[in-house]
């Protein structure tokens, strides 16, 4: 499952991503209502071994776009 090997693999998740997932799962179990339109909060709070991150390299790089000294070079 690509989802899993992104996890495994240190890749950020989108909360789209995970909307998906959430979805097919609740299809297989036969229910078929949409999710609600902020229940990755409540399951992030269900589950606090899972955490959201900052992507601190792609800020950096993007600071980096803007920096005058960088642009000098």
């Amino acid at each position: 499952m690509p989802l899993i090997s992104l996890i495994a693999w240190g890749w950020p998740v989108k909360i789209p991503m995970i909307n998906g997932l959430a979805s097919q799962l609740l299809m297989v179990k036969g229910d078929t209502a949409p999710l609600g339109r902020n229940w990755y909060l409540t399951f992030l709070r269900r589950n606090p071994e899972l955490r959201t991150r900052c992507l601190c390299i792609m800020d950096q790089a993007r600071h980096d776009v803007t920096d005058k000294k960088t642009l000098k070079h």
